[in-house]
């Protein structure tokens, strides 16, 4: 069987050892390191909960895309909201997500709320 014609063309002449990760000015190093966001669950029978999700700190791209990281929160964040209290449908949510500790300090602080 051919080779695929994808095998064929070099991605790159750089050696792995000498590729750089892109950055952001002012922005540090987005690309490595993680960051920690407290989450915390509120119900609209009084429930409450807390935890904090150790995640990758957001690529460039989101940044570059939006420096609030709206689409960031909902893509990356969203999946570590809620604690499985309560199934009804009735039932209010409120989940708020907020970056407490970062390798790059502008993110420190940076927030987001889903409400149902």
């Amino acid at each position: 069987m051919d080779k695929p014609i994808l095998d064929e063309i070099p991605l790159s002449d750089t050696p792995d050892s000498e590729r750089r990760v892109p950055t952001l000015p002012g922005l540090g190093n987005p690309l490595t390191g993680k960051v920690a966001v407290k989450i915390t669950n509120d119900y609209s029978d009084g429930h409450h909960s807390e935890s904090t999700a150790e995640l990758d700190a957001p690529t460039a791209e989101y940044l570059a895309a939006d420096p609030e990281l709206a689409s960031w929160f909902e893509e990356v964040v969203f999946e570590h909201t809620g604690d499985g209290h309560g199934t009804s449908p009735d039932l209010g949510s409120c989940y708020t997500a907020k970056i407490v500790e970062a390798d790059d300090a502008s993110l420190v602080g940076l927030e987001y709320e889903w409400i149902d």
